[in-house]
Protein backbone atom coordinates (compact mmCIF):
# COMPACT_ATOMS: atom_id res chain seq x y z
CA UNK A 1 0.00 0.00 0.00
CA UNK A 2 1.09 3.63 -1.16
CA UNK A 3 1.35 6.21 1.62
CA UNK A 4 1.19 9.89 1.36
CA UNK A 5 1.96 12.48 3.77
CA UNK A 6 0.50 15.76 3.65
CA UNK A 7 1.58 18.70 5.97
CA UNK A 8 -0.05 21.25 4.77
CA UNK A 9 -2.92 23.04 7.15
CA UNK A 10 -4.76 24.35 3.63
CA UNK A 11 -7.79 21.85 3.02
CA UNK A 12 -8.42 23.02 -0.60
CA UNK A 13 -4.45 21.93 -1.15
CA UNK A 14 -5.02 18.93 0.91
CA UNK A 15 -7.77 17.59 -0.92
CA UNK A 16 -5.33 18.35 -4.39
CA UNK A 17 -2.92 16.49 -2.88
CA UNK A 18 -4.99 13.37 -2.21
CA UNK A 19 -6.81 13.76 -5.51
CA UNK A 20 -3.66 13.51 -7.30
CA UNK A 21 -2.05 10.69 -5.47
CA UNK A 22 -5.69 8.84 -6.13
CA UNK A 23 -5.46 9.18 -9.93
CA UNK A 24 -1.55 7.69 -9.26
CA UNK A 25 -3.09 4.80 -7.22
CA UNK A 26 -5.75 3.85 -9.49
CA UNK A 27 -6.86 0.30 -8.55
CA UNK A 28 -4.72 0.37 -5.51
CA UNK A 29 -5.26 0.51 -1.96
CA UNK A 30 -4.11 3.66 -0.55
CA UNK A 31 -3.48 5.28 2.72
CA UNK A 32 -3.23 9.14 3.81
CA UNK A 33 -1.92 11.01 6.66
CA UNK A 34 -2.54 14.55 7.09
CA UNK A 35 -1.18 17.05 9.73
CA UNK A 36 -1.35 20.36 9.44
CA UNK A 37 2.12 21.55 10.17
CA UNK A 38 3.77 23.73 7.64
CA UNK A 39 1.35 26.67 7.84
CA UNK A 40 2.93 29.14 5.14
CA UNK A 41 2.24 32.92 4.70
CA UNK A 42 0.02 32.08 1.83
CA UNK A 43 -2.20 29.74 4.27
CA UNK A 44 -2.64 32.73 6.79
CA UNK A 45 -3.99 34.95 4.04
CA UNK A 46 -5.96 32.41 2.71
CA UNK A 47 -7.33 31.33 6.01
CA UNK A 48 -7.96 35.28 7.05
CA UNK A 49 -10.19 34.98 3.72
CA UNK A 50 -11.51 31.49 4.41
CA UNK A 51 -11.67 30.15 7.56
CA UNK A 52 -13.32 27.41 6.78
CA UNK A 53 -10.24 26.39 4.94
CA UNK A 54 -7.82 25.78 7.68
CA UNK A 55 -7.01 21.89 8.91
CA UNK A 56 -7.44 21.73 12.82
CA UNK A 57 -7.53 18.15 13.26
CA UNK A 58 -4.95 15.25 12.30
CA UNK A 59 -6.35 12.21 9.93
CA UNK A 60 -5.37 8.80 9.08
CA UNK A 61 -7.43 8.05 5.22
CA UNK A 62 -7.91 4.52 4.06
CA UNK A 63 -8.76 4.73 0.37
CA UNK A 64 -9.52 2.82 -2.78
CA UNK A 65 -10.16 4.90 -5.77
CA UNK A 66 -12.93 7.10 -4.82
CA UNK A 67 -14.30 4.96 -1.92
CA UNK A 68 -12.61 6.26 1.70
CA UNK A 69 -12.83 3.35 4.17
CA UNK A 70 -11.70 4.74 7.07
CA UNK A 71 -11.23 7.66 7.95
CA UNK A 72 -10.00 8.74 11.61
CA UNK A 73 -10.06 12.24 13.07
CA UNK A 74 -7.96 12.98 15.69
CA UNK A 75 -9.10 15.68 18.48
CA UNK A 76 -6.98 17.01 21.55
CA UNK A 77 -8.73 13.84 23.90
CA UNK A 78 -10.82 11.71 21.47
CA UNK A 79 -10.43 9.87 17.89
CA UNK A 80 -13.89 9.96 15.44
CA UNK A 81 -14.06 7.36 12.39
CA UNK A 82 -15.71 7.95 9.53
CA UNK A 83 -16.33 5.89 6.05
CA UNK A 84 -17.83 7.00 2.30
CA UNK A 85 -20.19 5.18 0.11
CA UNK A 86 -18.44 2.79 -2.14
CA UNK A 87 -18.91 4.61 -5.65
CA UNK A 88 -18.56 8.01 -5.61
CA UNK A 89 -17.74 9.49 -8.56
CA UNK A 90 -15.06 11.94 -8.37
CA UNK A 91 -16.81 14.86 -7.60
CA UNK A 92 -18.96 13.39 -5.45
CA UNK A 93 -15.34 11.82 -3.51
CA UNK A 94 -13.94 15.66 -3.28
CA UNK A 95 -17.25 16.93 -1.71
CA UNK A 96 -16.50 14.52 1.01
CA UNK A 97 -13.77 15.19 1.03
CA UNK A 98 -14.53 18.75 1.48
CA UNK A 99 -17.15 18.08 4.41
CA UNK A 100 -15.02 15.56 6.19
CA UNK A 101 -11.68 17.89 6.60
CA UNK A 102 -12.25 20.54 9.30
Amino acid sequence: MNHLKITTANKVEAIKQINKFRLSNKGQWFAVMISPKNITQKDIVSFLENPENQINYVYRFKIFDTWVQVVRKYGKDRMFEYSSEMDLNVTEFKQYLNKIIE
